[in-house]
């Protein structure tokens, strides 16, 4: 049941109060609607045109929190779904003005409307149609313990349990969840001493950055409380954390953590006990709104503010490096230019684009190929282009 509630509480796309970018929680929209008079009564032709106008106004309102691009791509597919609540988004309004155009047989209403920009956007993540904006971020799930004795649990119904609740959460939000499979070699390398376990997370980045963005990492820790234990039962406490990695630049995003206490059977490993595994599940539903709302808000943050690429360019002389640099600043959305390093072969380049990656490769790669020199993309690696002249 607890499995159900969270994954219920995620289905929304983690629906939370704040909104990401600094629009205003409520805006004013003019907009204005028509309808034919033919076959309707003036009242019913009025009543139309508003109701027309209102939908108009929530459009708009779309249009504060998604980008065109999105527009065009996802919305049209749910915008039934949308303005079947346009009541719901707008707040109030007044009517500018109205009237009979008996030259195009309609009448018309021209509204101010107060359009609520909080829940519009709950709703548009309800339906998926800003995971696109960001990007479409490609995430892993993995355990990561802190203490050498838990990799021994790594495969025990609780620690297996809240790692597939998460991935399905991920997953049944729209976000592509990649298999995390190539992270056991981090956890063999701990296991016959060739590191120390401070080294899985870093190792876990390593094996999983040609297929994830970004690394989910949880660690689940049960500690038994001898003070209150008895013959048969024992009590325990169930700690959870849970932090989101950026792959490629190694930033922390986000992370929560909670525990609670239980008495549990002294049957068995509490690793492999049914009300540990539902206690940690309590813990998720605990914590999973704060932390998914810092998680999406930086990655909408990312994509508004603009996000830094490191771009290196191969077989490219240094007088070619100004020319490249020129052609780089003409691509829409580029920021600032910072050029890393340089020799007679290979330049490398900071690029900040405010936009996702796949806007960033596209852009760029069309600019580069039409360049005085031609560079063709040879390489990508998390947020690193290599490109080849």
């Amino acid at each position: 049941m607890k499995k159900i509630i969270f994954l219920l509480f995620f289905v929304a796309v983690i629906v939370f109060q704040c909104p990401i970018y600094s629009w205003a929680e409520e805006i004013e929209i003019i907009a204005t609607g028509m309808s034919s008079l033919e076959g309707c009564t003036l009242e019913e032709s009025r009543n139309i045109a508003i109701k027309d106008a209102l939908e108009k106004a929530v459009e708009q309102g779309v249009g504060v929190v998604i980008d065109s691009t999105t527009q065009i791509s996802n919305f049209i597919n749910f915008e039934n779904e949308i303005l079947s609540k346009t009541k719901g988004y707008v707040k109030r309004y007044t009517i500018i003005s109205e009237g009979s155009m008996p030259s195009t047989n309609a009448y018309n209403v021209q509204v101010r409307a107060t359009v609520d920009t909080v829940i519009l956007s709950d709703d548009l993540r309800a339906i998926g149609i800003l995971i696109e904006q960001f990007d479409n971020p490609r995430i892993a799930v993995a355990y990561v313990p802190r203490d050498h004795e838990l990799l021994s649990v790594r495969n025990s119904s609780v620690i297996r349990g809240v790692g597939n609740t998460i991935t399905d959460v991920f997953q049944k939000s729209g976000f592509v969840v990649v298999d995390a499979v190539n992270g056991d070699v981090a956890y063999r390398r701990v296991e016959n001493h060739e590191c120390d376990i401070s080294a899985v997370e870093r190792l876990l980045r390593s094996a999983l950055s040609s297929d994830a963005d970004i690394i989910i990492c949880y660690n689940v820790k049960i500690l038994n409380l001898e003070a209150f234990s008895n013959d048969y039962q024992q009590a325990v406490n169930v700690g959870l954390e849970v932090k989101a990695v950026n792959i490629s630049t190694i930033e922390l995003m986000t992370r929560a953590s909670a525990d609670v206490d239980l008495t549990i059977s002294k049957n068995g490993s509490p690793y492999s006990n049914g009300r540990c595994l539902d206690g940690a599940l309590d813990i998720i539903d605990h914590i999973s709104d704060p932390f998914f709302e810092r998680f999406l808000a930086h990655c909408g943050q990312s994509v508004h503010d603009g996000r830094t690429y490191q771009v290196t360019f191969e077989n490219i002389d240094s007088c070619g490096i100004n020319g490249l640099k020129t052609a780089m600043e003409s691509v829409k959305g580029v920021g600032e230019l910072y050029i890393r390093s340089w020799n007679d072969f290979s330049c490398r380049i900071d690029v900040k684009f405010a936009g996702g990656k796949s806007d960033f490769v596209k852009k760029v790669t069309e600019v580069m190929g039409q360049s005085a020199n031609p560079c063709y993309l040879k390489e990508v690696n998390g947020d690193c282009f290599t490109f080849s002249h």
